[in-house]
């Protein structure tokens, strides 16, 4: 009886959290990984790792092997997609008459951007983590506009704001082998500042001028992974529709 009473609650339990968090698919795939007790393991990196069939303990070494690893992941990927017959211009709608100019920030636009970004306490090589940012861009707004508008002017982002730490977070199986691994980018979040910025006037740019291609979803506000299903959906149905269309065709003659 109790074992019965146990599960009962506990699906009544995650039933009415899941509810609760339908709208933030974040926190949906959370407490789904909490029911089936997948979580994520924080305990480090294993002593040593496998590198060309042999065993390397050196710190420096493993990095170096991840370096070259995530290195040649690139021209791998490269290599195995197949060649389109398709060209990049097709998907591209006319050319715009009108040239983007960008106009200077104002403190209050860089206040605005560094609003919107995340309180994230992980950090770039600058050891300066976007919840920092946000504690004290009262102090440096000026600067940091300044820098900002120089950056626009001339084209130029400074090298210090280009430079990414990589992490490798491993994915599953034997965490001593370099291919279950992944890796993943920490910028600099003054980059991510000037990025946001960038990326709002640019998109301003492109919506204006009508220059986004109609079926492109992702990185675009009120679209979703939702919206290519569909497009998918209605693409498999009109396919469908226009064979039996054809083969209707054929049996009457």
């Amino acid at each position: 009886m109790y074992n019965k009473l146990k599960r009962k609650m506990k699906i009544s339990y995650y039933k009415n959290i899941l509810d609760e968090n339908k709208c933030n698919i974040k926190k949906t795939w959370s407490i789904l990984k909490q029911a089936i007790g997948k979580t994520n393991d924080k305990s480090g990196y294993p002593n040593s790792f496998t590198i060309n069939n042999s065993t390397v303990t050196d710190k420096k070494n493993a990095a170096e092997g991840f370096n070259t690893f995530f290195f040649k992941i690139g021209l791998q990927t490269n290599h195995s997609v197949p060649k389109s017959n398709k060209c990049f211009t097709s998907y591209m709608p006319a050319p715009s008459l009108h040239s983007i100019f960008i106009e200077p920030v104002s403190p209050s636009d860089v206040m605005s951007s560094a609003n919107k970004l995340k309180p994230k306490s992980s950090y770039g090589q600058d050891n300066i983590s976007t919840k920092l940012l946000k504690d004290t861009i009262d102090n440096i707004i000026e600067p940091i506009t300044h820098i900002i508008n120089i950056s626009f002017a001339t084209g130029i982002v400074p090298t210090e704001m280009k430079i990414a730490k990589v992490i490798p977070i491993h994915k599953t199986a034997d965490p001593s082998i370099l291919q279950n691994y992944r890796p993943i980018s920490l910028l600099p979040a003054f980059s991510k500042l000037i990025e946001k910025i960038m990326y709002s006037k640019i998109t301003s740019f492109f919506n204006a001028n009508c220059l986004f291609y109609k079926h492109q979803y992702g990185f675009r506000a009120k679209h979703s992974t939702v919206h290519p299903i569909i497009h998918l959906l209605n693409h498999c149905a009109e396919s469908t529709s226009n064979c039996s269309s054809s083969l209707t065709l054929a049996i009457c003659l």
